[in-house]
């Protein structure tokens, strides 16, 4: 959120250089008010993050089985290593990407 009460004002039209007492309250009270802005916007992204942690956790049993299974029904074999390592390389994939990834693996491409 970049804007004009972002930016510290600018004390350099003052008189002697230094700025006023209302100069430095107004300044200080816009970072303090960005400051609150930041930390909500902080904290909502913490949840965010906590909520898609979370749902890879419950999702992950869920894609190994699925690929073990996938496997077992094809004439490729992926030992679990393999699909450890898999999983250990796609972080931060989408699941739908992840999946596709191995459907080709288990067709030979």
């Amino acid at each position: 959120m970049n804007d004009a009460n972002d930016a510290p004002l600018d004390h350099s039209n003052q008189e002697g250089g230094t700025p006023s007492y209302e100069t430095l309250k107004q300044e200080c009270d816009q970072l303090k008010q960005r400051l609150q802005q930041l930390e909500e916007e902080r904290q909502r992204d913490q949840q965010a993050l906590a909520e898609l942690k979370l749902r890879c956790e419950i999702a992950e049993p869920y894609v190994y089985a699925w690929a073990k299974a996938y496997y077992a029904r094809s004439e490729n074999q992926m030992p679990d290593e393999e699909l450890i390592r898999l999983v250990e390389k796609a972080e931060g994939e989408t699941l739908e990407s992840f999946i596709a990834e191995l459907e080709q693996i288990a067709l030979g491409k």
